[in-house]
């Protein structure tokens, strides 16, 4: 057999792993459990209603509307054929796509490797196999979220930059890379250090060429102009500036605010950042066993002995050298854009570096081949290949256990204030909030202060008679309740409930009869509280369902 028929062998039966995988999350996952999926479902769902794009003054809380937006018209495209059907199917539909995008990141993945590594055969493998069997890839390439193509596109951003130190200049290079490199700016912000890299890389090289310097430019610049720029000149427009984020700040700032220099909060990021990197499910909810993590790092321990090993022994050339050390650039400057990120906005993510995850993959895969020697090489890879596929199953297992424990029933006839208290989203004109014995303090200074339940209650519609809401507020008239569902994820006025309230200081319990008003054959996701419409102090004793 030959060597090429080895590797498509091996890539077929890889791929057919990662959709099998990735086919049991799809549908083990409920709906909207994964991180952001609402919001990112919602997007190409008003693309397809409006046929037009969402922004921040038609839309003041659509969160994502910030975002590049080339996956969501994808997205929008998929949606189309199935838009009579269930928001199941839907979903189902959009999460699929997702995976086809994971599918063609692990694939590009193996061209990668080979570019850098051509004749190492356990590397140019080993790398597709890190990637495609990686729980945290697994789970996002099974949801809809738009990393799915930043992934997808980072994996092609950092293909053409090994191909662009290795391979001889020319026009269909500059021209590929200047169309992804426009793809990409209008796909997610954390690709725009891969883009500044390879923009770098071809702007060097024309420069230093002795041929066609102005034509080259041309070729570089113009694809990028012509993709990309619209989307920058439409938020000018609209937001006087470029990136659309002084909106987003406006309908962001509001958010439980955490410093990240605080020290127990940075060394928290840091952790948070690694473990999820390889698996924390849900809204990071899911933790895998310890076991999982620590096999993880010994591969990523025995990985920098590798490298070192490999430095002293001349077991690299020197274009090896500087691709791994141009990819390690990229991977610091990914980290570096969601490490900026959380000083305004906390999220300790670990799958915002997987635009970069190509560029992990070429340094962590050679470091550990580098120490085995070859004749082991075959039987040790082997076994490291089954126990990851073990580990995938264990992670399989455990987003299914948790759900399967996780029975929304206790939150029938309990107090709503007690679930999750760290994942409730403090929002808009609450100056101060905290949660003490006699419940949620707030601290109000405007005439709209609300806040979010957690966005994963999952209740059956069906058993939800009326809600109670026991609090006390020191001024105000009226209060109102919002839900959203898997069938309706949007709060709007038709799915609220109006009452007034009675600004005494004193306790009062408000029955809202909410059984008629809502879809009986639904799952209710979450809850939106307006507890006043004035400035003035709230506290929320017990939200009670029956």
């Amino acid at each position: 057999m030959t060597l090429k028929r080895q590797y498509i062998i091996y890539l077929l039966l890889l791929l057919t792993v990662f959709f099998i995988f990735g086919s049991f999350y799809i549908f083990i996952n409920p709906i909207w459990s994964a991180p952001d999926e609402i919001s990112h479902f919602t997007y190409p769902k008003y693309i397809l209603d409006h046929q037009d794009l969402p922004n921040y003054f038609t839309h003041l809380n659509f969160w994502e509307a910030h975002q590049p937006p080339l996956y969501y018209l994808i997205s929008s495209i998929f949606l189309l054929p199935v838009d009579n059907l269930s928001i199941n199917a839907q979903v189902y539909v959009l999460r699929y796509l997702s995976l086809l995008m994971g599918m063609t990141t692990v694939l590009i993945s193996y061209f990668a490797a080979k570019k850098v590594f051509p004749d190492k055969k356990y590397i140019i493998l080993g790398v597709p196999t890190f990637i495609a069997t990686l729980p945290m890839y697994q789970y996002i390439s099974a949801s809809i979220n738009n990393d799915n193509l930043a992934n997808l596109f980072g994996a092609i951003l950092i293909y053409y930059i090994c191909s662009t130190l290795r391979d001889k200049l020319s026009n269909k290079l500059i021209i590929l890379s200047s169309i992804f490199i426009g793809l990409s700016l209008i796909t997610k912000i954390i690709l725009l250090p891969l883009s500044a890299i390879l923009g770098l890389i071809l702007l060097i090289r024309i420069l230093k060429g002795k041929n066609n310097k102005v034509s080259n430019l041309a070729y570089l610049v113009i694809p990028i102009i012509l993709i990309s720029s619209w989307w920058y000149i439409r938020n000018y427009l609209l937001y006087g500036e470029p990136l659309g984020w002084t909106a987003m700040s406006d309908l962001w700032s509001s958010l439980q605010y955490k410093n990240i220099f605080d020290q127990e909060l940075f060394i928290t990021w840091w952790k948070t950042v690694y473990k999820s990197f390889f698996g924390i499910f849900g809204k990071l909810n899911i933790i895998l066993p310890i076991y999982v993590y620590l096999f993880y790092s010994i591969l990523a321990a025995l990985s920098i002995f590798g490298w070192l090993q490999a430095s002293i022994r001349k077991k690299y050339n020197s274009f090896q050298r500087n691709s791994v050390l141009i990819l390690l650039i990229c991977f610091i400057l990914t980290l570096l854009g969601i490490f900026y990120n959380s000083t305004k906005y906390y999220q300790p993510q670990g799958r915002y570096l997987f635009p970069a995850l190509i560029s992990i993959a070429i340094i962590i895969v050679p470091g550990l081949f580098f120490l085995i020697e070859k004749k082991y090489k075959l039987l040790l890879s082997s076994i490291v290949v089954i126990i990851l596929l073990g580990l995938n199953i264990v992670s399989i297992m455990t987003v299914y256990g948790f759900y399967q424990d996780k029975n929304s029933d206790h939150l029938i006839g309990s107090n709503l204030i007690s679930y999750d208290q760290d994942r409730w989203i403090i929002q808009s004109e609450i100056e101060i909030y905290e949660f003490m014995d006699e419940g949620l303090r707030l601290l109000s200074s405007g005439s709209d202060p609300f806040v979010f339940t957690p966005d994963d209650l999952r209740i059956p519609s069906h058993e939800v008679n009326q809600i109670i809401i026991e609090m006390k507020v020191s001024n105000g008239n009226n209060g109102q309740l919002f839900w959203k569902s898997i069938t309706d994820p949007g709060f709007e006025e038709e799915n609220s409930i109006e009452f007034e309230v009675l600004p005494d200081n004193e306790w009062h319990e408000y029955i809202l009869p909410v059984g008629d008003a809502i879809d009986s054959s639904t799952i209710l996701n979450q809850f939106r509280i307006d507890p006043a419409d004035t400035a003035g102090e709230i506290i929320i004793k017990k939200i009670f369902i029956e």
